[in-house]
Protein backbone atom coordinates (compact mmCIF):
# COMPACT_ATOMS: atom_id res chain seq x y z
CA UNK A 1 0.00 0.00 0.00
CA UNK A 2 1.41 3.47 -1.14
CA UNK A 3 1.64 6.10 1.52
CA UNK A 4 1.20 9.89 0.45
CA UNK A 5 2.36 12.52 3.01
CA UNK A 6 -0.32 15.19 4.35
CA UNK A 7 0.49 18.55 3.97
CA UNK A 8 -0.90 21.00 5.78
CA UNK A 9 -0.68 24.79 4.49
CA UNK A 10 -2.96 28.07 4.79
CA UNK A 11 -5.00 28.09 1.42
CA UNK A 12 -7.46 30.37 0.12
CA UNK A 13 -10.65 28.64 -1.94
CA UNK A 14 -11.20 30.53 -5.17
CA UNK A 15 -13.49 28.43 -7.05
CA UNK A 16 -16.29 25.91 -5.84
CA UNK A 17 -17.38 23.26 -8.45
CA UNK A 18 -19.70 20.33 -8.49
CA UNK A 19 -18.01 17.09 -9.11
CA UNK A 20 -20.75 14.83 -8.27
CA UNK A 21 -24.23 14.48 -6.80
CA UNK A 22 -22.44 14.88 -3.21
CA UNK A 23 -18.42 15.87 -3.82
CA UNK A 24 -16.94 19.08 -5.17
CA UNK A 25 -13.94 20.08 -6.59
CA UNK A 26 -12.28 22.85 -4.36
CA UNK A 27 -9.30 25.31 -6.50
CA UNK A 28 -7.32 26.55 -3.47
CA UNK A 29 -4.30 28.92 -3.54
CA UNK A 30 -1.68 28.33 -0.99
CA UNK A 31 1.56 30.34 -0.21
CA UNK A 32 4.20 27.38 -0.55
CA UNK A 33 1.57 24.86 -2.63
CA UNK A 34 0.64 27.73 -5.51
CA UNK A 35 -2.48 26.73 -6.93
CA UNK A 36 -3.99 22.98 -6.33
CA UNK A 37 -7.16 21.62 -6.69
CA UNK A 38 -8.66 18.82 -4.08
CA UNK A 39 -11.58 16.75 -4.52
CA UNK A 40 -13.94 17.23 -1.14
CA UNK A 41 -15.73 14.15 -1.42
CA UNK A 42 -19.33 13.73 0.21
CA UNK A 43 -19.04 17.85 0.44
CA UNK A 44 -23.03 18.42 0.04
CA UNK A 45 -24.33 15.88 2.61
CA UNK A 46 -25.68 17.41 5.66
CA UNK A 47 -23.81 15.97 8.34
CA UNK A 48 -20.24 16.63 6.20
CA UNK A 49 -17.04 17.35 8.58
CA UNK A 50 -16.12 20.48 6.33
CA UNK A 51 -18.83 22.35 6.18
CA UNK A 52 -18.97 25.45 6.93
CA UNK A 53 -15.37 25.59 6.60
CA UNK A 54 -14.76 26.51 3.48
CA UNK A 55 -16.18 29.23 1.06
CA UNK A 56 -15.05 31.47 -2.16
CA UNK A 57 -12.09 34.11 0.19
CA UNK A 58 -12.17 32.51 3.24
CA UNK A 59 -8.64 31.89 4.75
CA UNK A 60 -8.76 28.08 5.63
CA UNK A 61 -6.25 26.00 7.46
CA UNK A 62 -6.16 23.00 4.80
CA UNK A 63 -4.88 19.55 5.17
CA UNK A 64 -4.50 17.03 1.86
CA UNK A 65 -2.80 14.07 0.84
CA UNK A 66 0.34 15.45 -0.93
CA UNK A 67 -0.08 13.59 -4.18
CA UNK A 68 -2.54 14.03 -7.59
CA UNK A 69 -4.39 11.99 -10.09
CA UNK A 70 -5.62 13.66 -13.07
CA UNK A 71 -3.92 17.37 -11.16
CA UNK A 72 -6.60 16.79 -8.03
CA UNK A 73 -5.22 15.70 -4.81
CA UNK A 74 -7.20 13.81 -2.50
CA UNK A 75 -8.80 16.29 0.72
CA UNK A 76 -8.18 15.32 4.41
CA UNK A 77 -9.50 18.11 6.60
CA UNK A 78 -10.26 22.10 6.40
CA UNK A 79 -10.44 24.71 9.28
CA UNK A 80 -11.76 28.24 8.52
CA UNK A 81 -9.01 30.59 10.25
CA UNK A 82 -10.67 34.16 8.73
CA UNK A 83 -14.20 33.29 7.40
CA UNK A 84 -14.82 37.31 6.38
CA UNK A 85 -17.96 37.57 8.50
CA UNK A 86 -18.41 40.95 8.04
CA UNK A 87 -19.03 40.27 3.85
CA UNK A 88 -21.57 37.87 5.24
CA UNK A 89 -24.94 38.62 3.65
CA UNK A 90 -23.24 41.78 1.60
CA UNK A 91 -23.43 41.50 -2.37
CA UNK A 92 -21.47 44.32 -3.18
CA UNK A 93 -17.94 42.60 -1.26
CA UNK A 94 -19.40 39.28 -1.88
CA UNK A 95 -19.41 40.53 -5.68
CA UNK A 96 -15.49 42.22 -5.19
CA UNK A 97 -14.32 39.26 -3.24
CA UNK A 98 -15.85 36.39 -6.15
CA UNK A 99 -13.78 38.70 -9.09
CA UNK A 100 -10.71 39.02 -6.85
CA UNK A 101 -10.69 35.36 -6.57
CA UNK A 102 -11.94 34.16 -10.09
CA UNK A 103 -9.02 36.96 -11.39
CA UNK A 104 -6.54 35.18 -8.85
CA UNK A 105 -7.52 31.45 -10.38
CA UNK A 106 -7.37 32.30 -13.66
CA UNK A 107 -3.86 33.98 -13.69
CA UNK A 108 -2.27 31.33 -12.01
CA UNK A 109 -1.05 28.45 -13.19
CA UNK A 110 -1.51 25.24 -11.75
CA UNK A 111 1.20 24.42 -9.43
CA UNK A 112 3.03 28.37 -10.06
CA UNK A 113 4.55 29.01 -6.86
CA UNK A 114 3.96 32.50 -6.05
CA UNK A 115 3.78 33.12 -2.65
CA UNK A 116 3.33 37.40 -2.65
CA UNK A 117 -0.28 36.23 -4.94
CA UNK A 118 -1.37 34.41 -2.25
CA UNK A 119 -0.30 37.33 0.74
CA UNK A 120 -1.67 39.73 -1.74
CA UNK A 121 -5.36 38.15 -2.34
CA UNK A 122 -5.26 37.48 1.34
CA UNK A 123 -4.72 41.39 2.35
CA UNK A 124 -6.88 42.37 -0.53
CA UNK A 125 -10.03 40.36 1.01
CA UNK A 126 -9.86 41.38 4.15
CA UNK A 127 -9.47 44.89 3.09
CA UNK A 128 -12.77 44.36 1.59
CA UNK A 129 -14.11 42.81 4.98
CA UNK A 130 -12.37 45.84 7.62
CA UNK A 131 -13.19 48.91 5.05
CA UNK A 132 -16.76 50.51 4.13
CA UNK A 133 -17.65 50.63 0.32
CA UNK A 134 -16.91 52.13 -2.31
CA UNK A 135 -14.10 49.31 -3.52
CA UNK A 136 -13.53 49.96 -6.65
CA UNK A 137 -10.29 51.48 -6.04
CA UNK A 138 -9.05 48.48 -4.59
CA UNK A 139 -10.03 45.94 -7.14
CA UNK A 140 -7.93 48.09 -9.55
CA UNK A 141 -5.52 48.09 -7.42
CA UNK A 142 -4.91 44.50 -7.17
CA UNK A 143 -5.15 44.13 -10.88
CA UNK A 144 -1.82 46.34 -10.82
CA UNK A 145 -0.18 44.29 -8.19
CA UNK A 146 -1.15 40.57 -9.79
CA UNK A 147 -0.03 41.92 -13.26
CA UNK A 148 3.37 42.83 -11.50
CA UNK A 149 3.45 39.95 -9.77
CA UNK A 150 3.32 37.82 -13.05
CA UNK A 151 6.06 39.95 -14.61
CA UNK A 152 3.22 41.85 -17.11
CA UNK A 153 2.95 45.48 -15.46
CA UNK A 154 2.01 47.82 -18.27
CA UNK A 155 5.10 50.39 -19.23
CA UNK A 156 3.88 53.58 -18.12
CA UNK A 157 6.82 55.78 -17.21
CA UNK A 158 8.64 55.28 -20.86
CA UNK A 159 7.21 55.27 -24.19
CA UNK A 160 6.95 51.38 -25.32
CA UNK A 161 7.83 52.10 -28.72
CA UNK A 162 11.09 54.51 -27.94
CA UNK A 163 11.97 53.94 -24.70
CA UNK A 164 11.46 58.12 -23.91
CA UNK A 165 10.76 58.75 -20.54
CA UNK A 166 7.49 60.73 -20.12
CA UNK A 167 7.80 63.73 -17.93
CA UNK A 168 5.38 64.09 -15.17
CA UNK A 169 1.88 65.81 -15.63
CA UNK A 170 1.90 64.71 -19.00
CA UNK A 171 -0.48 62.77 -20.74
CA UNK A 172 -0.39 59.67 -23.32
CA UNK A 173 -1.90 57.18 -25.65
CA UNK A 174 -2.20 53.72 -24.38
CA UNK A 175 -1.71 50.63 -26.03
CA UNK A 176 -2.57 47.17 -24.70
CA UNK A 177 -0.80 45.36 -27.44
CA UNK A 178 2.34 47.23 -27.11
CA UNK A 179 2.27 47.12 -23.18
CA UNK A 180 1.80 50.63 -22.15
CA UNK A 181 1.97 54.40 -22.77
CA UNK A 182 3.25 56.08 -26.26
CA UNK A 183 4.61 59.46 -26.13
CA UNK A 184 3.49 61.94 -28.38
CA UNK A 185 5.93 61.44 -31.38
CA UNK A 186 5.06 58.06 -31.39
CA UNK A 187 1.77 58.62 -31.05
CA UNK A 188 0.63 59.17 -34.82
CA UNK A 189 1.70 55.41 -35.90
CA UNK A 190 -0.74 53.90 -33.39
CA UNK A 191 -3.68 55.80 -34.50
CA UNK A 192 -6.24 52.79 -34.20
CA UNK A 193 -9.35 51.33 -31.78
CA UNK A 194 -6.44 49.48 -29.72
CA UNK A 195 -5.07 52.55 -27.93
CA UNK A 196 -6.73 55.25 -25.94
CA UNK A 197 -5.80 58.54 -24.81
CA UNK A 198 -4.75 59.18 -20.85
CA UNK A 199 -5.10 62.37 -19.58
CA UNK A 200 -2.50 63.39 -17.42
CA UNK A 201 -4.20 63.13 -14.14
CA UNK A 202 -5.18 59.39 -15.02
CA UNK A 203 -1.81 58.41 -16.07
CA UNK A 204 -0.81 60.17 -13.17
CA UNK A 205 -2.56 57.48 -11.21
CA UNK A 206 -1.88 54.55 -12.65
CA UNK A 207 1.98 55.56 -11.84
CA UNK A 208 1.36 56.31 -8.39
CA UNK A 209 -0.53 52.55 -7.87
CA UNK A 210 1.61 51.12 -9.59
CA UNK A 211 4.35 52.04 -7.64
CA UNK A 212 2.48 51.16 -4.28
CA UNK A 213 2.88 47.94 -2.28
CA UNK A 214 0.29 48.94 0.10
CA UNK A 215 -2.87 50.46 -0.39
CA UNK A 216 -3.39 52.21 2.70
CA UNK A 217 -1.70 55.33 1.16
CA UNK A 218 -4.17 54.69 -1.84
CA UNK A 219 -7.40 54.69 0.03
CA UNK A 220 -8.11 58.36 0.60
CA UNK A 221 -8.05 59.52 -2.81
CA UNK A 222 -10.52 61.31 -4.38
CA UNK A 223 -11.18 60.00 -7.82
CA UNK A 224 -14.26 61.85 -10.03
CA UNK A 225 -16.63 59.72 -12.31
CA UNK A 226 -14.42 60.49 -15.37
CA UNK A 227 -11.33 59.50 -14.36
CA UNK A 228 -12.41 56.16 -12.72
CA UNK A 229 -13.94 55.21 -16.05
CA UNK A 230 -10.48 56.10 -17.82
CA UNK A 231 -8.83 54.15 -15.09
CA UNK A 232 -11.21 50.67 -15.50
CA UNK A 233 -10.91 51.17 -19.41
CA UNK A 234 -7.53 51.21 -19.58
CA UNK A 235 -7.00 48.61 -17.30
CA UNK A 236 -9.75 46.54 -18.91
CA UNK A 237 -7.90 46.26 -22.58
CA UNK A 238 -4.73 45.60 -20.72
CA UNK A 239 -5.97 42.45 -19.03
CA UNK A 240 -7.95 40.86 -22.18
CA UNK A 241 -5.09 41.34 -24.16
CA UNK A 242 -2.07 40.00 -21.54
CA UNK A 243 -4.44 37.45 -19.41
CA UNK A 244 -7.35 35.09 -20.15
CA UNK A 245 -9.99 36.70 -17.91
CA UNK A 246 -13.65 37.33 -17.33
CA UNK A 247 -14.79 40.60 -18.64
CA UNK A 248 -18.30 40.20 -17.67
CA UNK A 249 -17.52 39.35 -13.97
CA UNK A 250 -15.38 41.87 -13.98
CA UNK A 251 -18.05 44.27 -15.32
CA UNK A 252 -20.66 43.05 -12.40
CA UNK A 253 -17.98 43.59 -9.61
CA UNK A 254 -17.38 47.28 -10.48
CA UNK A 255 -20.92 47.94 -11.11
CA UNK A 256 -21.57 46.57 -7.05
CA UNK A 257 -19.28 48.36 -5.34
CA UNK A 258 -20.18 51.81 -6.73
CA UNK A 259 -18.55 52.60 -9.98
CA UNK A 260 -20.56 54.24 -12.56
CA UNK A 261 -19.95 52.88 -15.71
CA UNK A 262 -21.82 51.39 -18.32
CA UNK A 263 -23.24 47.89 -18.03
CA UNK A 264 -20.82 47.12 -20.57
CA UNK A 265 -18.06 48.25 -18.36
CA UNK A 266 -17.08 51.38 -19.99
CA UNK A 267 -17.96 53.49 -23.37
CA UNK A 268 -16.47 52.57 -26.55
CA UNK A 269 -11.90 53.45 -26.58
CA UNK A 270 -11.62 57.09 -27.50
CA UNK A 271 -9.37 58.06 -30.77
Amino acid sequence: MSYHPIARTDAIPLRVTPFSNTSQIVTWLTPGHGKIATVIKGACRPKQDASGQYDIGYRCELLFYEYAHNGLHNFRECAALDNRRACHGDWRRTAAISYLCRLAADATPDGAHIPELYHLTDTAITILAQTPPPHDTLLLWFELRLLDLLGLSPRLRHCCTCKTHLPPGTGARFSAELGGALCAQCTPQRQDAATMTLAPDVLGLLQRWQRSRSFAPLRAIAIDPATRTALCQSLRHFLARHLETAPECRAVALQMVNMNLHPADSPTPQQ
